[in-house]
């Protein structure tokens, strides 16, 4: 059984775009997934009710299942704070499954998901 959270992340121009491959029932509706007050654009990983990207958070699927992998996506004012806020995504993802640093700054493809 596969017990990490799988996000898909794609940045087109300024937006950035993903949705919830994999989302473990330990993690559905927790308030916070990972959190990092550091990070400038996506600081805190969420599960509370559904996919969506706004403010300084990242909502996953969480307690409103018929919900459940819907796409979330954001535009951002350049290029560069759309790549920062994947690599966020990718950090805060990596902390809530616990198999990396909160710092970590991947190489980013085009797609990728984050386990």
């Amino acid at each position: 059984m596969d017990d990490k959270l799988k996000v898909a992340v794609e940045r087109v121009g300024t937006i950035v775009v993903g949705w919830t491959v994999h989302m473990p029932e330990r993690f559905r509706g927790a308030y916070i997934l990972a959190k990092n007050s550091a990070h400038r654009f996506v600081s805190c990983l969420t599960s509370i009710d559904m996919p969506t990207l706004e403010s300084s958070t990242l909502y996953l699927d969480g307690n409103n299942r018929e919900r459940d992998g819907k796409i979330f996506a954001r535009p951002y004012e350049s290029e560069k704070d759309a790549k920062i806020a994947v690599r966020e995504i990718a950090a805060l993802v990596a902390k809530a499954n616990g198999t990396q640093e909160e710092t970590a700054t991947p190489s980013i493809p085009k797609i990728t998901v984050y386990e």
